[in-house]
């Protein structure tokens, strides 16, 4: 499977790369979701050229391209795909893969390893050394 890569952060919904140690790597992202209107930019949290951030309590996800507006939290409670490239912790081959993403109550996202089968587990916000 060859995945498709960001071009942007601004293409990402979420994106992560961790260490898990052992020689073992992964890397992590989702792209957020295509405007259904121009079907070119990608619904995303408003952007305040005023203050130069982003407007994280808007109700609505917009389109940068074209104005497009979606509620918000019919993205979120949507389960996206997460595209995922790494090296297994347990017997070191490389693989590609897509999987839906979700993460448990303590914010993990395992997934299995094409070659052995074995859970990688992701934690969000721990890195190991």
């Amino acid at each position: 499977m060859i995945l498709e890569k960001p071009k942007s952060a601004s293409d990402l919904r979420y994106f992560t790369r961790k260490n898990l140690g052992n020689g073992a790597k992964v890397t992590l992202w989702v792209f957020a979701p295509k405007c259904p209107k121009c079907n070119e930019g990608r619904l995303s949290t408003p952007y305040d050229d005023e203050t130069g951030r982003y407007k994280s309590r808007a109700k609505n996800f917009e389109c940068a391209k074209c104005g497009f507006q979606e509620l918000k939290k019919e993205i979120i409670d949507a389960i996206p795909t997460v595209n995922i490239e790494y090296t297994c912790p347990h017997c070191k081959a490389s693989g590609e893969q897509q999987a839906p993403f979700k993460r448990n109550a303590k914010k993990v996202f395992t997934f299995k390893c094409d070659k052995c089968s074995k859970d990688i587990k992701v934690e969000s916000g721990k890195k190991k050394e």
